[in-house]
């Protein structure tokens, strides 16, 4: 590759490493640390992730929208010019390929993790020359909270930002022309991914050229001028983000207050740790030792045994800045949640992809190559087991939709107090395994039934609710309605049938789902009205006066 031309006033960076082919254990980590992003799939239908349902209705309503259907009656489009569709673009996109939504929601789920792999193998390759342990760091770190979330445009996001800024590194050297061209590429994709991944790749480019600047000596002119065409391709992005997307308007009411609030920097970092947690507290604790015994024998290998750190200078300021923006992030931004939870695991992977540890010693690498595949094989082994059990019990809730009346409305509620988010609650254990809050959107995949609970919020997907059944939309909400006090599941049923009285369901008959039916004193009231009921949950069939 070619120098830059500001390199002539000072020193020449250092060139990338040549590339090797890899040596045979390095593609076995590889191709064992793929295996074990995917193999949990092979044992679920419905990935049990938190907001995965949504998604799936999501794209069922996409697939509707313009047919005459029962759902198309009850949605309409919005826009694609929203930064946060990359499932719903890929899936309906490719709808005449995979017209199966289940089986294309499984397929994406599957690239997110085996891309996110990709990515910190092709940025470890891009700096280093090889692979080393990354192909299995990356699989230890990929089933984490974000992903248990469910955040699938932000996690398909956070992949490809991986691969464009490998790509940026390698063209960083030659002329402006190629650099601007993939630049250009990687804004537009990592836009219509998240806002946050676009955001990820404009915040590592302007560091990246600030390390070269001072690597380079070059003049304060020179470095501005590159900066700024660096900066080009990210413009349009920006531009069409503040203008054109309903997405800029939903900043908040307090946007200054709530980053200050955020500020706690007693409890925060070890609160965003808890974003690497994978949901179980077992396979947690199990990882965690095996960890902190890696840890030990990587200090012993580099005091005693001549072992060093490889580390990339390129990407210092990238590492510093992708450190400090969880710290300093908001909670809330642009009507996304947890935004400073999900800042920490691209920190992570570029981590996994930037240093290495060289040891002089073969039987010092084999031990540590086997004991972290041994950890991820192991972790592998449990997320199946994990995801086969909580499928059967998402199964019973599927049964129980294709036995319900339809067309329908069905609506969601909770018998108890609404599960804690925040991974160190107690709640997290008991009401995660799986994350239940959200399967009332898979009601819409069993048949013609309107969840006015799937989130259609017009800032940030590509459909919203036709005026005419906001009502119901808004009396929802996109959380299940909490019933646990004395007389408020009688109210929530008033409160339901004077939408109806309004006009605000579509045909058929109105349901509700009651999620931990037995915490609630008066449900033996309403027991007679039970249309479909299973482990921890029933249907309550909502009487109407439709006579007028």
């Amino acid at each position: 590759m070619s120098a830059p031309a500001d390199s002539e006033a000072g020193a020449r960076p250092a060139p990338l490493p040549r590339r090797a082919a890899g040596s045979g254990i390095e593609w076995l980590g590889l191709a064992l640390a793929i295996a074990a992003a995917l193999a949990p799939f092979c044992f679920a239908a419905y990935p049990p992730l938190h907001d995965y349902p949504f998604h799936l209705a999501r794209i069922r309503i996409l697939q509707s929208l313009g047919s005459g259907d029962y759902l198309d009656q009850i949605y309409q489009f919005n826009t694609w010019l929203l930064p946060n569709v990359a499932m719903d673009l890929v899936l309906h996109g490719l709808r005449r390929l995979v017209d199966d939504v289940v089986v294309g929601g499984k397929l994406f789920v599957c690239a997110v993790q085996l891309l996110t792999v990709g990515g910190v193998c092709f940025l470890r390759w891009t700096l280093q020359g090889r692979l080393g342990l990354a192909p299995l760091l990356a699989a230890v770190v990929a089933h984490n909270w974000v992903f248990l979330f469910g955040f699938l445009n932000y996690l398909f996001g956070v992949a490809l930002f991986l691969w464009c800024l490998a790509i940026w590194i390698r063209q960083m050297y030659d002329t402006s022309a190629p650099r601007l061209l993939v630049g250009a590429v990687s804004a537009a994709l990592l836009f219509f991914c998240h806002f946050l991944a676009f955001g990820l790749f404009a915040l590592a480019v302007a560091a990246l050229e600030l390390q070269h600047a001072l690597e380079t000596r070059a003049t304060a002119r020179a470095a501005a001028l590159r900066l700024c065409a660096s900066a080009l391709p990210l413009i349009p992005p920006l531009v069409a983000f503040v203008l054109l997307t309903p997405t800029a308007g939903q900043g908040g009411t307090d946007p200054f207050g709530d980053w200050l609030r955020a500020l706690n920097f007693r409890s925060k970092p070890w609160d965003l740790t808890q974003s690497l947690l994978s949901g179980s507290f077992e396979i947690d604790v199990a990882t965690a030792i095996a960890a902190l015994l890696t840890a030990v024998g990587a200090i012993v290998a580099l005091g005693r045994q001549g072992a060093r750190l490889r580390f990339d200078r390129r990407l210092l300021l990238p590492l510093a800045a992708l450190l400090v923006l969880p710290l300093a992030a908001p909670s809330n931004l642009f009507s996304a949640f947890f935004i400073d939870y999900r800042l920490l695991l691209p920190f992570v992977y570029l981590a996994i992809g930037t240093i290495g540890v060289d040891l002089p010693q073969r039987a010092w690498r084999r031990v540590l190559g086997a004991g972290v595949a041994i950890v991820v094989a192991a972790r592998a082994a449990a997320f199946c087991a994990v995801w086969w059990s909580h499928d059967r019990i998402i199964d019973a809730y599927l049964k129980a939709y294709l036995d319900l009346p339809a067309p329908a409305t069905l609506y969601v509620a909770y018998g108890e107090a609404s599960p804690v988010l925040r991974a160190r609650h107690r709640m997290w254990s008991e009401r995660w395994n799986p994350p239940l809050k959200h399967v009332v959107s898979l009601a819409s995949l069993a048949g013609p039934v309107y969840v006015p609970a799937t989130w259609a919020h017009p800032a940030q997907q590509p459909v919203v609710v036709r005026d005419r059944y906001q009502a119901s939309y808004r009396l929802q909400g996109q959380n299940p309605i909490e019933v646990s006090r004395a007389g408020a599941l009688s109210s929530l049923i008033e409160r339901i049938r004077a939408v109806d009285r309004a006009g605000g369901h579509p045909p058929g008959p109105v349901l509700l789902l009651l999620l931990y039916p037995e915490a609630i004193e008066e449900f033996d009231a309403h027991a007679a009205r039970v249309a479909a009921a299973g482990p921890q949950f029933a249907v309550l069939g909502i009487e109407v006066d439709r006579s007028r």
